[in-house]
């Protein structure tokens, strides 16, 4: 018999962002199979999650979303064809 898991809001937001946030991972679907693994939840559970989360909740978010962006490309992009990445 399966049992139905209620998770946190807390939860699914810390969920949400490791999937979103980490960059160590080839794809969006490799760091979502990832997380699934870790917390125990189906990976279309945790995609319906990132679809109602959006894009960003604030200013900050976006601030936050833009510095990993200038990170990224500043220092990580440049060095992932020689694999230092």
């Amino acid at each position: 018999m399966n049992k139905r898991i209620l998770y946190s809001p807390e939860g699914q937001e810390r969920a949400v962002r490791l999937v979103l946030g980490e960059h160590k991972h080839p794809s969006r679907w490799v760091a979502r199979q990832s997380v699934t693994a870790k917390i125990g939840c189906t990976p279309e559970t945790l995609r319906t999650w990132i679809n109602k989360s959006g894009p960003w909740k604030g200013v900050e978010d976006v601030e936050y979303a833009t510095l990993n962006w200038v990170d990224w490309f500043n220092r990580r992009r440049i060095l992932e064809p020689i694999g230092d990445g």
